[in-house]
Formats: C-alpha cells, sequence, structure tokens
C-alpha cells in the first residue's frame, strides 16, 4: 500500500516505529506522507487501540502527535473526527490535561474554540470532571 507519497518516509523508519508499520491499514497508511523525522517517533508509542486515530489526523493536527507522552497519547484511543482537531490548538501548558480527560470529559473538547481552551491549563484532575456537565 505504500505510495510515491508515503515511501519517503521508510528512510527514517527506526527499529522502535518498524513494528507499528505492520498495523497500518489502507486508512492509517497515508499519514506516513505527512510524517516527519520529528513526528515519526510517535509511531513507537501507538498501540493497536490509538492507531486506528491516525486515519483522521491532518497535517494541522499531526505536529501535536510530537508532544504527545506516554501519558497523553492513550487519550487518543477516545479521539473521534469531532474532537481530533481540537488537538491542532492545543499547546505545551494545555496538553497535559489530556492525560486526566475521561470518554465523559473528552466531547467537551469538540466544543473549545482557541479562546476557551486555555483553561485547560488551569484545571486539575479535580475540577475537570465540571467538563463532563457542562452544554454548549
Amino acid at each position: 500500500h505504500v505510495s510515491r507519497e508515503t515511501l519517503p518516509i521508510l528512510a527514517h523508519v527506526s527499529r522502535e516505529t518498524l513494528p507499528i508499520l505492520a498495523h497500518l491499514s489502507r486508512e492509517t497508511l497515508p499519514i506516513l506522507a505527512h510524517l516527519s523525522r520529528e513526528t515519526l517517533p510517535i509511531l513507537a508509542h501507538l498501540s493497536r487501540e490509538t492507531l486506528p486515530i491516525l486515519a483522521h489526523v491532518s497535517r494541522e493536527t499531526l505536529p501535536i502527535l510530537a508532544h504527545l507522552s506516554r501519558e497523553t497519547l492513550p487519550i487518543l484511543a477516545h479521539l473521534s473526527r469531532e474532537t481530533l482537531p481540537i488537538l491542532a490548538h492545543l499547546s505545551r501548558e494545555t496538553l497535559p490535561i489530556l492525560a486526566h480527560l475521561s470518554r465523559e470529559t473528552l466531547p467537551i473538547l469538540a466544543h473549545l474554540s482557541r479562546e476557551t481552551l486555555p483553561i485547560l491549563a488551569h484545571l486539575s484532575r479535580e475540577t475537570l470532571p465540571i467538563l463532563a456537565h457542562l452544554s454548549r
């Protein structure tokens, strides 16, 4: 399934990222065309649960994947086509909050804007559940 667009990234594949290639599908493989030397290592931290989200990743949301940690990466498994774009607006300050989001609080991300997103940086594990009770 490798194309002219996805072939160049294979030159940067390492022992850590190679195994994940076996789990890429026709839907997730095109993401290779958007990966760079900096974002490629994120593949090594993806699991079968988080890998499918790659099918919805865009050039705008891809860079944020490079800043995800082992704590925040599992949230990818719960993101949808609607909530994934919010990643493009996250900063290093607001990104850690992803580790504390649950299936109940995650959908609220789809309703946050560039203006309201920074509030996440001030939320804690204790105050975050309030998001689940907010409406548009």
